[in-house]
C-alpha cells in the first residue's frame, strides 16, 4: 500500500522522542500532534486536535503569542506543558514557523526535562549538605566553647533540613534518664527545652527500641504513627509537632 505525504508525516512524527503540536498560526488552534506529545499531555490526539495551543503548550494570553504576536524566537527554552489534569511538565521547547498545505503554522517540538531538573535539585542539595557539614565540623576545630558551637551547629542543621527546632538529648550514665541538653528554636517562643529534662526512657519503647537497634527515625507524620508509639505520639502533638 502507497502512503501519501500525510500518512508518511503522521509515521515520521509519531517515531519521534520529542513531543511534537502543529498550531495553525492565525487561529492558534492545534491541527496535529504526535504520539509522544499526545502522552506527556495525557489526552488522545483527536481530543487534543482543534483546542487553542494555550490550553496545552503555551501559556500566553491571546493575542499575546510569542511567535504571531510578539515575534520572539523560540529556540531551547524552557516553559512548561499542561497536561489534561491541570499538571504542569518543565519542558525545553523550539517553535518553528513553516508552511502546510498553503497556511503558515506553528511546529512546537519539546522534551520532558523533569529528570534533568531533579537531579540538578538533588545535586545542588547534595553540595549544600557537604558545605554545612563541613563548616559544622570546623566548629569544632577552631574553637573552645563547646556549648557555644553545638547551638550552631543546631542552627545549621535546622536550616538544612527545614525544621523549625533541632534538639540534642543526652542519656545518664545508666541509660534510664534523659535531658534536653541543647535546642535551637526557630520561634524562640516555641522552644521546649526547660519541659524536656529528667524523661524516663520507659514512657517512650518504641523510640529506644530504634536507637537500640541503630535505626534513623523518620516520621513525616505524627498523625500517622502507629499505636506502639502513642507515647511518642503524645509527647509531640503537645509540642505542637506535626513531623
Amino acid at each position: 500500500m502507497e502512503l501519501d505525504n500525510h500518512q508518511h508525516l503522521t509515521i515520521l512524527m509519531d517515531s519521534l522522542l520529542a513531543g511534537v503540536v502543529i498550531i495553525d498560526l492565525e487561529t492558534h488552534k492545534i491541527i496535529d500532534v504526535n504520539a509522544t506529545a499526545a502522552k506527556l499531555i495525557g489526552s488522545p490526539k483527536e481530543k487534543i486536535i482543534g483546542n487553542i495551543c494555550q490550553k496545552y503548550i503555551c501559556p500566553a494570553e491571546c493575542g499575546r503569542c510569542p511567535i504571531s504576536d510578539l515575534d520572539q524566537t523560540i529556540d531551547r527554552s524552557e516553559r512548561s506543558l499542561l497536561t489534561n489534569d491541570g499538571k504542569e511538565i518543565p519542558i525545553l521547547k523550539t517553535a518553528t514557523v513553516i508552511n502546510r498545505d498553503g497556511r503558515p503554522c506553528i511546529v512546537e517540538s519539546f522534551i520532558d526535562i523533569s529528570n534533568m531538573i531533579n537531579v540538578e535539585s538533588r545535586l545542588v542539595h547534595k553540595l549544600k549538605v557537604e558545605k554545612i557539614v563541613s563548616s559544622i565540623s570546623s566548629l569544632f576545630v577552631f574553637s573552645d566553647d563547646l556549648d557555644l558551637n553545638i547551638n550552631r551547629a543546631l542552627e545549621e542543621i535546622s536550616k538544612i533540613c527545614g525544621s523549625s527546632r533541632t534538639h540534642i538529648f543526652l542519656f545518664d550514665h545508666d541509660g534510664t534518664k534523659m535531658d534536653n541538653t541543647h535546642e535551637y528554636c526557630k520561634d524562640m517562643n516555641s522552644c521546649q527545652k526547660e519541659k524536656l529534662q529528667y524523661l524516663s526512657v520507659d514512657r517512650f519503647p518504641w523510640w529506644m527500641s530504634k536507637l537500640n537497634n541503630g535505626e534513623s527515625i523518620h516520621i513525616k507524620d505524627v498523625s500517622t504513627l502507629p499505636e506502639e508509639a502513642s507515647a511518642e505520639k503524645e509527647i509531640l502533638e503537645m509540642q505542637d509537632i506535626s513531623s
